[in-house]
């Protein structure tokens, strides 16, 4: 009784504050090889592996493309691959040839074939696969946007173009990036925009400079809150949201912040002052809710904010939630989908998974169901086919409704390169669109992921390798660790 009494008198107190309230670096020419450099084709796909905590590549015929020697891997743009080994950084092309040495504190890719690395204090490009730079040294240096990258020297920002030479001179205290041939940039205290000769051609007014220029209009800040702006500079579009984003396509999303009680942080509060704290922090009473909406140009929400969820547009249709209900708008803002269903998937060869009244089914953009069937579970459609439950077993649903063949399955992966991983009598195997066992279940595949550019990891005796279509090994199960190729 005394701590149900202490517990309500925290509350009471909670209540009444609420109303009131560098060792290793390594030469160019000593740079780590590959062990197998082929020159690949168009279509290569590569697959990280890993094995005692060291990282390296495949491509889909199963060699190496860079050995099991680094640190970590991570994908760069124009076709680069980022290493580091040891604190140090480097760039390989996709055949393992290196690009940029593995002696950098940070890398990346600039544009254009071109590599930015920093070393020390000091960013300087390079063009791949060539040692002496190309331009720098600079105190900081952005990517090529529309043949031009910003970079800092002196604590001011200029421009250089694709040759390295300065074309803007160093005068701005910040600067963005080119985007529709104009860039934000802050003399003073105020910032404007210039076109790429330099000239000032929207005046600096504005407080703070937050989108570049998309479709016409660029995003700033004043007292009074965003405002979209033309390229004259002048207000476009009000937007009294605490995030705006580009346009794309003839709409923008928006985003307001909310606090609202939270009162499971209510009562865990009270309970600590029960206990003796007194000491109430006002995050704990409350939960940040984020919504999400769409403007179009005229600043028309399409997707309204009182919706209590939206997503981004995709094939012409947003998901939004009203109620813990899901459905599909247009970009018009016109329900396609009324939002009554408790899950609502995407589309995926026209067709949708839901689920109301603890039964699944799918749907066509006409929110008509495919099937009288109905089941517990379901995945999306690909290769014209869709896992679903039925009972404890699963099979595959076609797009007219119906079952194909016969198989049950303990568990069924969605098809890819028609073909689909599946568990019966409680090994793994793979099936064809005729439900016809192409590799026979095999109790030695403890795990076997979904087929991509004609392999699929599979993990055996604890280690990982690659699978064939054909039920031949690609790569012998070696490694801790293996991606699906293409991931």
């Amino acid at each position: 009784m005394r701590a149900k009494i202490g517990l309500l008198m925290g509350m009471a107190i909670v209540a009444a504050w609420l109303c009131c309230s560098g060792a290793f670096a390594l030469a160019a020419e000593e740079a780590i090889q590959p062990v197998v450099a082929a020159e690949n084709s168009q279509n290569q796909v590569l697959s990280e592996v890993q094995k005692s905590g060291k990282h390296g590549l495949l491509d889909q015929t199963g060699k190496i493309i860079l050995p099991l020697l680094f640190d970590s891997i991570a994908p760069l743009s124009d076709g680069f691959v980022g290493v580091t080994l040891n604190g140090k950084k480097g760039v390989y092309d996709r055949n393992g040839k290196i690009a940029l040495a593995l002696e950098y504190d940070e890398v990346r890719a600039a544009g254009n074939g071109l590599l930015a690395a920093k070393q020390g204090e000091e960013w300087n490009y390079y063009k791949a696969y060539e040692k002496n730079r190309l331009a720098g040294p600079f105190t900081d240096a952005g990517v090529f946007c529309e043949g031009l990258a910003r970079v800092k020297k002196n604590d001011r920002w200029g421009y250089i173009d694709l040759q390295g030479k300065t074309v803007l001179p160093y005068l701005y205290k910040e600067a963005a990036d080119f985007s529709e041939a104009l860039s934000a940039v802050k003399l003073n205290d105020k910032w404007g925009f210039i076109d790429k000769t330099g000239k000032m051609v929207i005046a600096e007014k504005f407080s703070k400079y937050l989108q570049p220029f998309t479709e016409g209009l660029a995003v700033v800040k004043e007292e009074n809150g965003c405002q979209y702006i033309d390229r004259q500079g002048n207000l476009a579009i009000a937007a009294p949201y605490d995030q705006v984003y580009p346009f794309t396509n003839g709409l923008a999303e928006v985003r307001v912040q909310q606090r609202n009680v939270s009162w499971s942080g209510v009562l865990l509060t009270a309970a600590k002052v029960a206990s003796g704290s007194v000491i109430v922090n006002p995050l704990d009473l409350t939960q940040k809710i984020v919504r999400r909406g769409f403007i179009d140009k005229t600043g028309k929400q399409i997707v309204p904010l009182t919706y209590d969820g939206a997503g981004e547009f995709k094939d012409g249709l947003a998901l939004v939630i009203i109620k813990e209900k899901r459905g599909y708008v247009n970009r018009q803002g016109e329900f396609v989908i009324p939002a009554v269903y408790d899950e609502l998937g995407a589309f995926n060869e026209g067709l949708a998974v839901v689920k109301k009244d603890e039964k699944w089914n799918y749907i066509n953009k006409q929110n008509q169901r495919i099937s009288r069937l109905l089941f517990s579970d379901g995945g999306n459609f690909s290769c014209g086919l869709a896992a679903i439950k039925l009972g404890d077993e699963w099979g595959y649903m076609n797009h007219e409704g119906y079952l194909p063949f016969k198989g049950r399955f303990e568990a069924a992966q969605p098809f890819s390169e028609q073909v689909a991983v599946v568990k019966q009598s409680g090994a793994w195997g793979v099936i064809d669109a005729r439900g016809k066992f192409i590799i026979p279940p095999n109790a030695a595949y403890e795990e076997l992921r979904n087929f991509h550019a004609g392999a699929a990891a599979v993990k055996i005796k604890g280690q990982w390798g690659y699978l064939r279509l054909d039920g031949r090994m690609l790569v012998e199960a070696q490694y801790d660790a293996a991606l699906p190729f293409g991931q």
